[in-house]
């Protein structure tokens, strides 16, 4: 009998779409002060709704697993058009840069973002389908540098295999490139066990095998959703 994990693995997806995605995914990752997460998390559940309004959240979380005192939001937008918009219109906002971004600005040690595309036909989306608490595993591989069209062109083609917990598939267009990151969920993180992702993709997929072949290194980080994360 096959583990949990292997059957999550194995089962491919028909419900994926193939269509090309034009929006763009940022993710932003800020490291906060050890001593101050608790402070920073009870802050931005009081005031972080300020930020909702402007655009859609796809996820925030803090890193459990794998590079503490961070959290990682995914913003979605139409366009780059879009994200400037919704950049202009924050930075006149008075209420949310007095009441979120002046107070959490001392709690923040650094901040990086990435500007992602989709992968179409790879995972099953990020539109929540249930409010039952997951964790979630963001893996993000830097791939050779010259092997981004090799791989582009791999997986154009259908999946030979489509983790059913992979919500989805990206490439990296600013930050680091060239690259690709996916989000898988999981009921907890015992669930993965002691083989790591890469050993059960590995023994399933020929696609993931090829882009192993063709990546510098991988990066497994364990996420937990905040309370106010639409991805639960």
């Amino acid at each position: 009998m096959f583990s949990p994990v292997f059957q999550c693995f194995a089962r491919r997806l028909s419900s994926s779409s193939s269509a090309p995605d034009p929006k763009i995914y940022e993710f932003r990752q800020y490291s906060i002060r050890p001593d101050s997460l608790t402070k920073f998390i009870q802050l931005s559940k009081e005031q972080f709704h300020l930020r909702l309004s402007h655009s859609k959240l796809v996820g925030y979380f803090t890193v459990e697993l794998g590079d503490l005192s961070k959290v990682l939001h995914i913003w979605e937008y139409d366009s780059f058009e879009h994200r400037r918009r919704v950049r202009e219109e924050l930075s006149k906002d008075v209420t949310w840069i007095t009441q979120y971004v002046k107070p959490a600005f001392p709690l923040i040690t650094g901040q990086t973002n990435a500007v992602l595309r989709r992968i179409p036909g790879y995972g099953g989306g990020l539109d929540p389908k249930d409010d039952s608490k997951s964790v979630y595993l963001l893996q993000s591989r830097i791939l050779k540098a010259d092997s981004e069209p090799q791989v582009l062109t791999r997986l154009q083609k259908p999946p030979d295999i489509n983790p059913s917990c992979m919500l989805a598939m990206w490439r990296g267009v600013f930050g680091s490139t060239p690259s690709l990151y996916s989000l898988h969920k999981f009921p907890t993180f015992d669930v993965i066990g002691p083989s790591s992702l890469d050993d059960i993709i590995n023994k399933t997929s020929e696609t993931l095998l090829f882009l192993n072949s063709h990546s510098l290194s991988v990066s497994n980080l364990g996420l937990l959703p905040t309370p106010w994360s639409t991805l639960q």
